[in-house]
């Protein structure tokens, strides 16, 4: 079909023309067709790719499309859009590799973009739109072992948290300081924090409670299920009801979010508690050795609550962990004597 017209007189048809036969799987590998108009469906449900998944018994979930979709359209697409498909080779390949790499994306999301790319070229090379799958060439990129994850002491907890100083360690970012201090009283994640929503808090007399039901993707800007799929419904120490509640009464919708129609991005929260840090006495070199982050408050949340002697089921169903082993991987054990930390945090 190489030089042949399509026989249609405007470009839309033109391309719902050349759509039509690589959906039928007619085009030749001499085909002009780009790799934009080649993913313009890609990764939606009803898509050529999902059904041939789903005709052989794999269905894809709603999450795992939508971040997908997502890497699509934020990264794949921008970079080889009007590249025709037949051009892309493994040299242009690793050079968007390395422009992922750039970016300063995490290496697991590098493999992740790179794992979608896979299957796209994958897919055209066997539906014949390609004479070879250049990515077949195509190392992934390299994920090194994680430094392991610190925790903060009880006194650098106290320092961080105390409310008299929110000003000064904070400089008043109400939705940093309550997205931290919620983490580490509920081991919730970054994404199933963001996600929380006015109907997910619950404040009674005698007790108060958040229900963990979703996260949020920040690649497809949607509501996804939480890691495991599990929900939780956690205990919330007063004070920190306290600050959740102030943020909810502010609008409807997500509570951790300027105007509850969508949540902040991510780096805001984790920007926040890195200069809270520093001001505390935590530079980033120190950072950095003792692998704190956002999720150690995760590690905290589990190490406090076994080292207050709960039960490891009870602590397991509301950390969410599937094993005993990865609850024990999140324990820290140089730091388990908690009970001042619990103090603290209903003093906040």
């Amino acid at each position: 079909m190489s030089g042949q017209s399509t026989g249609e007189t405007s470009l839309a048809l033109a391309r719902a023309y050349v759509m039509r036969l690589y959906n039928e799987g007619r085009l030749s590998p001499a085909s002009r067709l780009t790799f934009a108009e080649f993913a313009k469906d890609w990764w939606q449900p009803g898509c050529a790719y999902v059904r041939s998944q789903e005709d052989r018994g794999r269905a894809l979930s709603a999450s795992y499309l939508a971040t997908m979709r997502g890497y699509l359209l934020h990264h794949i697409e921008p970079f080889f859009s009007d590249t025709r498909l037949v051009e892309i080779s493994s040299n242009s390949i690793n050079r968007f590799l390395h422009a992922l790499k750039e970016k300063g994306l995490a290496p697991r999301t590098q493999v992740q973009i790179y794992a979608g790319l896979r299957v796209m070229m994958t897919y055209a090379f066997r539906q014949r739109l390609i004479n070879e799958n250049p990515i077949a060439y195509v190392q992934p990129p390299v994920v090194r072992s994680r430094h392991p994850r610190g925790i903060l002491t009880k006194q650098e907890v106290r320092r961080l948290f105390d409310s008299k100083t929110i000003r000064s360690v904070w400089k008043n970012d109400k939705l940093g300081y309550t997205a931290s201090l919620t983490a580490a009283a509920t081991g919730m994640r970054l994404g199933e924090i963001l996600a929380l929503r006015r109907e997910d808090i619950h404040l009674n007399r005698d007790r108060a409670f958040v229900d963990c039901q979703h996260s949020w993707c920040q690649v497809s800007e949607m509501l996804k299920d939480t890691k495991t799929g599990e929900q939780a419904r956690i205990p919330l120490p007063s004070k920190v009801a306290k600050h959740l509640s102030a943020l909810a009464r502010q609008h409807d919708g997500f509570i951790f979010s300027p105007d509850g129609v969508k949540p902040v991005k991510h780096f805001l929260i984790e920007g926040a508690l890195r200069r809270a840090l520093r001001r505390i006495g935590i530079g980033d070199q120190e950072r950095l050795r003792r692998g704190i982050c956002f999720h150690s408050f995760r590690h905290l949340f589990v190490s406090l609550l076994r080292g207050e002697g709960i039960p490891d089921p009870v602590v397991q169903s509301l950390s969410r962990h599937r094993t005993a082993a990865m609850l024990t991987n999140y324990s820290h054990f140089a730091f388990m004597d908690y009970s001042a930390v619990i103090k603290s945090l209903e003093a906040l």
